[in-house]
């Protein structure tokens, strides 16, 4: 295991950099479902696959704080 796991904590290490540069494509929220229709009428949408809500970039995100996954 130890050539393996030194390749694999390097290619972490190397992806972790990676997606600090990227902006992110979607803010996910941790709204409960009795939360849905207030995130829903504030304008996020909600992603099927992952069965969470989200707020796009460039939105504003202040009336999300309480939601926004950190």
């Amino acid at each position: 295991l130890g050539p393996t796991a030194a390749a694999a904590e390097q290619a972490i290490v190397r992806n972790e950099a990676a997606a600090k540069d990227q902006a992110p494509t979607r803010y996910y929220l941790s709204a409960s479902i009795h939360e849905a229709q207030q995130v829903k009428a504030l304008g996020a949408k909600f992603d099927w696959q992952r069965k969470a809500w989200y707020v796009e970039p460039g939105a504003d995100l202040e009336p999300f704080g309480r939601w926004l996954r950190r």
